[in-house]
């Protein structure tokens, strides 16, 4: 805005002297004093602040815009936090949701390895319950057997006719079955280890197996918890297979059940024994 010129007091003549009256310029930014300067000066100096004026607005204008354009980018900054916040969110409820799947996977893992070793455990258990199952059908089939020909032995001797007696002969007893008589005979597993021999004594049941509760223990992997059984008595001395994973192997042979000889090699999984029987 353009300062106005002074009033000219009444009776005076400009044109008298060179010099005007000092007028007071008020301008809207800030009050000045007058300033005694001429006429052309006067004139630079207004157009000058008339410069300075419209530089402070443009230079005003500016800053405005660049207030405009820092409240634009606050605005997008917020956005984009908010996105990024957002995204952070569901990434991390996704990460626990993952870290969820997967612990319950893993609980589901351990739970059926844990249920898948019980069901070995019981196969096992039942694998070794059928063979001394089978082991025991065996025994009573040779009893029976031996029982039926004892029944025979004592039916021929009891039709077969007896000789008169004599005179003066005392007279004798009817026969009664003939007695067997058992010869004791010592078996026994012997296993070489290292430079010395491991024996084991081998009674009328023997059981061979991983587990502590086997009458021989042999504590590694490719033998079963119960491996194999041994049955001995007066006349002969049986390895029978409890359905092991690997097996029963005698002189090299995998067999079920077998009568041992003195000097079989017996392999339990890769477990050798040499089968020794003394009278």
């Amino acid at each position: 805005m353009k300062p106005r010129p002074a009033a000219i007091p009444d009776g005076a003549d400009p044109e008298a002297t060179a010099e005007l009256p000092l007028p007071e310029v008020t301008t809207d930014v800030y009050p000045v004093p007058a300033l005694a300067v001429a006429p052309a000066e006067l004139g630079d100096r207004l157009r000058e602040l008339e410069q300075q004026l419209l530089s402070t607005e443009q230079r005003i204008q500016e800053l405005e815009a660049a207030v405009a354009a820092g409240a634009m980018r606050e605005a997008a900054l917020v956005a984009r936090l908010e996105e990024v916040r957002r995204e952070t969110q569901a990434q991390l409820q996704s990460q626990r949701a993952s870290e969820s799947r997967a612990a319950a996977a893993r609980h589901q893992h351990e739970d059926f390895t844990e249920l898948r070793q019980r069901c070995e455990r019981q196969f096992e258990a039942l694998a070794t319950w059928h063979g001394f199952r089978a082991v025991t059908a065996a025994l009573l089939d040779d009893a029976d057997a031996r029982n039926l020909a004892l029944e025979a032995q004592l039916e021929a001797l009891r039709v077969a006719p007896r000789p008169p007696p004599a005179d003066n002969a005392p007279a004798l007893p009817p026969p009664g079955p003939r007695a067997e008589v058992e010869v004791a005979r010592v078996r026994r597993l012997v296993r070489r280890q290292g430079a010395m021999d491991v024996v084991y004594p081998v009674g009328r049941r023997t059981t061979i197996g991983r587990t502590p509760d086997n009458d021989i223990q042999i504590d590694v992997q490719n033998v079963s918890r119960h491996h194999a059984v041994l049955l001995a008595n007066a006349g002969q001395c049986v390895i029978e297979d409890l359905n092991s994973t690997n097996g029963v192997q005698v002189n090299g042979h995998r067999t079920q059940r077998q009568v041992l000889h003195d000097g079989d090699i017996v392999t339990i999984g890769k477990t050798e024994f040499r089968f020794q029987q003394r009278s």
